[in-house]
Order: C-alpha cells, then sequence, then structure tokens
C-alpha cells in the first residue's frame, strides 16, 4: 500500500511542466528582454570595423613626433637630437 502510494506520488510530480522562465529561476543573460532592442547579436565584422575606426583617429590625432622643447619645431633627424625634446601631442592631451 505505501509502495503503491509513493509510485503515484512520483508519476504525479514527474508529469508537471517545468516553470516558466523568470528572473529568480533563470540567470538574466540566458532570458530574452520583454522590451524592443535596436540591436542583435553582435558580428565579428561590426567589431573589427567598431576598433578599426578608433585605431583610425587615435593613429591620425596622436602622431609620434618628438618636439624641441626650446624652438617647438619637430626633431625629424633623430641622429642630430640633442636631448632636450619631448613627444609632442595630438587632439588628445597627454
Amino acid at each position: 500500500m505505501l509502495l503503491t502510494a509513493c509510485i503515484s506520488i512520483n508519476l504525479v510530480i514527474a508529469q508537471t511542466p517545468p516553470p516558466k522562465p523568470n528572473d529568480a529561476n533563470t540567470p538574466l543573460y540566458l532570458m530574452k528582454s520583454d522590451y524592443p532592442v535596436p540591436y542583435g547579436p553582435v558580428k565579428a565584422e561590426t567589431i573589427v570595423a567598431s576598433i578599426d575606426k578608433v585605431y583610425s583617429y587615435l593613429e591620425s590625432n596622436t602622431p609620434m613626433r618628438l618636439i624641441n622643447k626650446i624652438t617647438k619645431a619637430e626633431i625629424t633627424d633623430l641622429s642630430k637630437t640633442d636631448h632636450i625634446g619631448y613627444y609632442g601631442t595630438g587632439s588628445i592631451p597627454a
């Protein structure tokens, strides 16, 4: 009798549907949002394009150049440097 009751309880419990996912029983990063988002999954091409934009901006606005502290002229011949130079900045301050 006890065995029959245990088996019937297990059958009833085993047939209950799984709980609906919510923020209490599912990690948030696995849940779909309930609101519209203007973006989708990130693709490798978009990441590379964004990094290339940042790189080209930094490359064009922060050139590596050596400036004479006294004359403020750019030192182009590094063999004739007089040890009073500093690295010049572009649009990004040092």
